[in-house]
């Protein structure tokens, strides 16, 4: 007689640290190869006064992994025979992380034999981090050996190397919040912290296996971050400070701004609240904010496209309630002009739909998020594979 069960299916603890909220999840992986998502839930930031921005994600942090301990622990125990995870992947997007991309040169009298090893040194020796920044991620995005870039240069033999490196990189103090609250949720001492331009890279290679060279557009609370790939490489990254709630707060301001009309102006000037789009208002202050975050977009895909064409295809990843919406401020902006086609991009919205083939909703709400950092699950590549 068995009196233990030896547990054959696999399971991890997902967190997705975005700009005004955390989202947290238990994937876990069948015998066949499946993943499913059997627990999701995103707590949003809410700030008090007088307490620093660190203060309310350390909060929403912990109330997150509270509630996964709490509720989603008897989920995964239902699927998997245990409530525990084999590991942690907590993904950290602006303005939580800073990414930098760098160019660096090494010039020797002979000919070597490159390694990987010998470009993490000489990364490592050249790396200047801002004080009180700790790393999270690096990633070699290219390599070029004597003036010609290689898409396997490992092995072979040069007497100069050029090559870029993606850093990410975040507050110490923030750092250590993170690894302290998981390692008391999971009694794991070891945490996988990534950024939003490695996990978004991989998980839509592995997608769309046959689009190489495309741009993401991540627009989550109050930042958008944008990564762009050519040939299948991650080549440029980008953050701007603004995004849906944004919009939202332009709105809010705005209705306020006319309600305060109403009071001095009288009770007769109702009708004009009623119907936001005949109040100046109300409809020029969002537009102002738009303006503002297309001119930002605008911006980034020009420094983007001063190297290279930008690519036809854009992916955006936004809210259900804010995809259509900015796709279509996007495709009617001046932002279009970019593209030297005459239609202007392709955008292609991610929908729960479009991650079905590759994970399962187990009675949960679809998180797109949570799930992509799931499809990276602790995948180290560069650009010449994992």
């Amino acid at each position: 007689m068995w009196f233990f069960r030896t547990r054959t299916i696999s399971s991890i603890a997902v967190i997705d640290i975005q700009s005004a909220s955390v989202g947290v999840a238990y994937v876990y992986f069948s015998n066949d190869g499946v993943r499913s998502m059997c627990y999701s839930l995103r707590v949003p930031l809410e700030h008090r006064a007088g307490e620093s921005e660190e203060a309310a994600l350390e909060r929403a942090l912990h109330a997150a992994l509270a509630q996964l301990a709490t509720e989603g622990s008897p989920i995964l125990h239902q699927h998997t025979g245990s409530g525990r995870v084999d590991r942690v992947i907590v993904s950290v997007s602006a303005p939580w992380q800073e990414t930098v991309v760098q160019s660096y040169t090494e010039t020797y009298p002979r000919p070597r034999t490159i390694s990987k090893v010998m470009l993490e040194i000489s990364t490592r020796d050249a790396r200047a981090l801002k004080e009180g920044s700790e790393l999270i991620d690096e990633v070699i995005l290219s390599v070029s050996l004597n003036g010609y870039e290689i898409p396997v240069p490992f092995g072979k033999q040069a007497s100069r190397v050029e090559f870029t490196v993606l850093t990410s990189y975040m507050s110490k103090t923030l750092h250590a919040t993170i690894h302290e609250q998981v390692r008391k949720t999971f009694h794991m001492h070891e945490t996988s912290l990534i950024s939003f331009a490695p996990v978004v890279f991989v998980a839509l290679r592995d997608m769309y296996p046959f689009e190489k060279d495309f741009i993401v557009l991540s627009v989550s609370d109050t930042a958008t971050d944008v990564a762009q790939s050519r040939a299948n490489v991650l080549v440029a990254t980008g953050t701007i400070p603004h995004g849906v709630c944004n919009f939202l707060e332009a709105g809010r301001v705005a209705e306020r701004s006319a309600i305060q009309s109403i009071e001095d102006e009288g009770p007769e000037t109702l009708t004009d609240l009623r119907n936001p789009l005949r109040n100046a208002v109300f409809a020029t202050q969002p537009r102002t904010l738009e303006q503002e975050w297309i001119e930002e977009v605008k911006t980034l895909l020009e420094g983007f496209s001063r190297t290279i064409f930008l690519p036809k295809t854009v992916f955006l990843i936004a809210e259900s309630g804010a995809r259509d919406y900015i796709a279509r401020t996007l495709l009617h902006s001046s932002a279009r002009e970019l593209w030297i086609t005459s239609t202007g991009p392709t955008i292609i919205p991610l929908t729960p739909g479009a991650l079905e083939k590759h994970i399962h909703f187990e009675q949960t709400k679809p998180d797109i998020s949570l799930a992509m950092i799931s499809l990276y699950d602790e995948k180290r590549f560069s650009a010449f594979g994992e």
